[in-house]
């Protein structure tokens, strides 16, 4: 098989402890499951004849950009999990990598950040109509307070680790005590915020999704614990997952789900795109369901990047679909309108910022100008593009200054009333930032007028809200759109921006009293705090 394929230079990018020796055959099972999936990985990729470089990384990028600059890699195939300690932070590697126009394998940075956090990608499908257990974060330093809506039992988690790091039998909690204590553990053990979710009795299923844009979806996996002791709870614990001996005292096993139907099979793996595509993870992506014995199907969580060792269950999965490891290794749009999306339209970058790929035309009125404006977003700006529906009124700007104490500053608007009669009164990127087009038809940027005390109190709290849903934090600005009907619109957020000495937040502290020396010495406090708290 390799003599058919084209050889390439492919950086296997690694936790510092897990590059594996050349020899493993001295060693027992348990001292090789560290480094397994990174012993196999390389080995494939070799067996397939290309040049294999492993770079272990701790807490420096310096060694990767090393290895990119002088072994010039076809591909980085990423196996990384976290970085510095911390799991979400292998999403700025992935970032990394994007700057440094270095292909790599596995799920892109956005994709990253969203599953990794277990209540955000939850939000996002439930917007959806995905089916997730209640749930709630409790974050650090903060008071923690069961709310009614969520009744016993309950499971608590971190809100990022992954491997069922923090999971044991305590963390199925059945009583309000019980509850304080584990997520106790959680900020104070782990280190992170917590999750707790309704728990779910029932079917554990993994479901392993393959693809960029196509996925392919692989047969359901499902780990098997009816073997456990009858006092335990049915749940996949670190010790589950991980120590090999309980699972061969427990028979504690993962294969093919057994007895789905084969319209639940089309379910799953309905449901499996969808989940990928609103989470916008690529590459390998795991998914993880709890199937209820009514036949309820439960997301639970999704983990891009997922364990590829030879022996689990991605490429057990992937063997079971007839794709050989070796094959796995090297593996790794019309546009239509929803009819719920009624014209006018705003056609926008996903994730561009400063009104980049805004103009006149993004405002449209049918679907040949839609099709139009989306390609424009696609072949020139480069990125996905967002139609929203389009809010006529008034754009509201709110400078939000803090870490977990928000102040929230006096309300800004942009003004657009001398725009010519055929102009769509939305700020585009020439009214943004072309200082003639500005000066020419009265564009302005201001404190906001006429609202009332009553509105003023809702955007200050809207957009605390907005910020601690989001996890923002530092400076944050949030646009809104204000409807004449009073309906206000929360269009983006815009965290680190311009802080200019005449911009609107520096323009909106001072109204609040905030000379531009103390606004400038308060972000300086509120990141020499944050990395104090951790």
């Amino acid at each position: 098989m390799a003599s058919t394929l084209k050889r390439r230079r492919i950086i296997v990018l690694v936790h510092k402890s897990l590059i594996p020796p050349d020899d493993i055959s001295k060693l027992s099972p348990a001292e090789i499951a560290p480094f397994k999936t990174e012993f196999d990985v390389r080995g494939g990729l070799r067996k397939l004849g290309h040049e294999v470089v492993m770079v272990g990384l701790s807490d420096e990028l310096a060694p990767l950009r090393t290895a990119i600059e002088e072994f010039k890699p076809h591909v980085v195939f990423n196996l990384l999990e976290e970085f510095d300690g911390q799991a979400i932070f292998d999403a700025h590697v992935v970032g990394y990598l994007e700057l440094q126009r270095a292909p790599y394998t596995g799920c892109n940075p956005r994709g990253l950040l969203l599953a990794r956090d277990k209540a955000l990608s939850k939000k996002v499908l439930a917007y959806h109509r995905i089916q997730v257990p209640r749930f709630r974060v409790f974050p650090r330093y903060r008071k923690i307070k069961r709310p009614r809506q969520l009744e016993f039992p309950l499971i608590v988690k971190s809100l990022i680790e992954e491997g069922s790091y923090g999971i044991a039998q305590a963390s199925l909690v059945n009583n309000d005590k019980a509850l304080e204590e584990r997520v106790a553990f959680i900020h104070h053990k782990i280190l992170t915020d917590a999750v707790v979710e309704q728990y779910i009795p029932g079917r554990e299923l993994y479901v392993s999704v393959l693809g960029n844009h196509r996925l392919q979806v692989l047969p359901t996996w499902e780990i098997f614990l009816d073997n456990l002791p009858e006092d335990a709870a049915k749940i996949a614990t670190r010790k589950v997952k991980w120590d090999l001996e309980y699972q061969a005292k427990h028979g504690v096993s993962i294969g093919r789900a057994k007895g789905l139907s084969e319209e639940m099979e089309r379910r799953i793996a309905r449901l499996s795109r969808r989940i990928c595509r609103r989470l916008g993870t690529d590459g390998c992506v795991r998914i993880d369901f709890r199937l209820h014995e009514s036949g309820d199907l439960y997301f639970l969580e999704a983990n891009p990047n997922p364990d590829i060792g030879q022996d689990e269950e991605f490429a057990s999965a992937a063997k079971a679909a007839g794709l050989k490891y070796t094959a796995l290794l090297q593996k790794n749009r019309k546009i239509k309108r929803p009819r719920q999306l009624e014209f006018p339209l705003i056609v926008k970058s996903l994730i561009e910022e400063g009104s980049y790929g805004i103009a006149q035309a993004s405002l449209v009125n049918n679907d040949k100008a839609l099709e139009e404006r989306v390609a424009f977003i696609h072949h020139k700006i480069l990125t996905d593009a967002v139609v929203e529906q389009y809010i006529p009124g008034r754009e509201l700007y709110v400078s939000v200054l803090g870490n977990h104490r928000l102040q929230v500053l006096p309300t800004w608007e942009i003004f657009l009333d001398n725009l010519p009669e055929d102009a769509a009164k939305i700020a585009t990127r020439k009214v943004k930032w072309d200082l003639e087009y500005q000066a020419k038809h009265g564009v302005s940027i201001g404190r906001a007028k006429g609202l009332s005390e009553e509105m003023e109190r809702r955007i200050a709290r809207l957009s605390r809200r907005i910020c601690r849903r989001l996890g923002t934090d530092g400076c944050v600005r949030i646009d809104f759109r204000l409807h004449e009907s009073g309906d206000l619109y929360f269009l983006e957020a815009n965290p680190n921006p311009d802080i200019g000495q005449d911009e609107e937040f520096a323009s909106a502290a001072k109204a609040a009293g905030l000379k531009y020396t103390a606004l400038l010495q308060k972000i300086v406090n509120l990141g020499i705090r944050r990395a104090e708290r951790g």
